[in-house]
C-alpha cells in the first residue's frame, strides 16, 4: 500500500500520519510543494525528518508523472 500525504502543519499532522504509515507498512510519499507550515524552517525541518526516516520526498510535478507511467 502507499500513501501520497499534502496538507497543511507539515511538521505536525502530516509528519505524524507519513510516521504513522511507515509504521503499518504503508509506503508514504511527502509531497514538498503540497504541504504547508507556519514558517520556511518548519517546513524544511519536515521534509528533512520525513526524507531521513519514513517517507519518500518528492514533487507535485514528479508524483504526477509516476501516476502516469
Amino acid at each position: 500500500d502507499q500513501l501520497i500525504i499534502c496538507g497543511i502543519y507539515a511538521h505536525i499532522g502530516c509528519l505524524l500520519t507519513a510516521c504513522e504509515a511507515f509504521m503499518d507498512g504503508i509506503e508514504p510519499f511527502f509531497v514538498a510543494d503540497a504541504v504547508a507550515d507556519f514558517s520556511l524552517e518548519h517546513h524544511k525541518q519536515a521534509l528533512e525528518y520525513a526524507s531521513n526516516r519514513c517517507a519518500v520526498t518528492t514533487s507535485t510535478n514528479l508524483l504526477l508523472k509516476d501516476l502516469q507511467s
